[in-house]
């Protein structure tokens, strides 16, 4: 199991994962208790060819994750994977939003995964 950001933050403030299953997929859950501010990580993400290449930069945040919702959705990291989770992009599909083509148009070398309440914020650059 490879610890990515995204859990590291979510386990230091909400505390250990509870494990389950959400729509089919195997899932680590904090904070269920509160449904306005709980969050899950689908999990089972293998670092191999073609995911290695195309999402490098993103390995370290998501670790063995491969999306997931924050703070009752305010939050979505795209899908690396082509699994499809209701309310979650899969990041092909994000990358294609009129949205995300403009902020790659003023910089090719960011790499957008997030939406923040409907909105484009986060992102990694292919240094970072």
């Amino acid at each position: 199991m490879e610890t990515g950001l995204l859990e590291k933050i979510l386990t230091r403030r909400y505390g250990a994962p509870k494990i389950g299953i959400e729509e089919g997929l195997r899932a680590r859950f904090w904070n269920l208790h509160n449904p306005d501010d709980s969050s899950a990580l689908y999990v089972g993400m293998t670092w191999t060819e073609p995911w290695t290449r195309r999402y490098a930069n993103l390995r370290r945040i998501y670790g063995d994750a491969y999306g997931g919702y924050l703070i009752k959705n305010a939050i979505k990291a795209a899908l690396l994977t082509p699994r499809e989770v209701y309310g979650i992009w899969n990041i092909d599909e994000f990358r294609m939003q009129p949205q995300v083509q403009r902020a790659l148009a003023n910089d090719p070398d960011v790499q957008y995964f997030y939406l923040i309440a409907g909105k484009l914020d986060l992102s990694v650059t292919h240094t970072q």
